[in-house]
């Protein structure tokens, strides 16, 4: 429904809104549970795709990917605790940010 509204907005609204210099993109991150159904999690493009988080993958990697997302994918699962997941996070960041492609190699 959030992927078919915002095509929908696109297709009305995107012709005036790009003339007016309005940014009509939006991501939306949409979680919730059917009575009786396990709870589920879904990130929705602006194109109104989706992507869904999953036991293997119970996470949204947002924006680079190439460095940060296989720290990720080694350390996180369901059962990671926060305070170890928030350190895996903190250290993916940093291997983006180090990254030849920004251009910054620590001396």
């Amino acid at each position: 429904m959030v992927g078919a509204a915002l095509r929908e907005v696109r297709h009305r609204d995107g012709p005036y809104l790009m003339e007016n210099n309005v940014d009509s993109s939006a991501n939306f991150i949409v979680g919730g549970q059917i009575a009786g159904e396990q709870p589920r999690l879904f990130m929705v493009y602006a194109e109104g795709n989706f992507i869904e988080a999953t036991p293997e993958t119970p996470y949204f990697q947002i924006g680079e990917t190439k460095y940060g997302k296989p720290i990720i994918d080694r350390v996180v699962t369901g059962n990671t605790c926060m305070d170890d997941t928030v350190k895996c996070m903190l250290v993916s960041f940093d291997s983006t940010m180090r990254s030849k492609s920004f251009g910054r190699f620590p001396d």
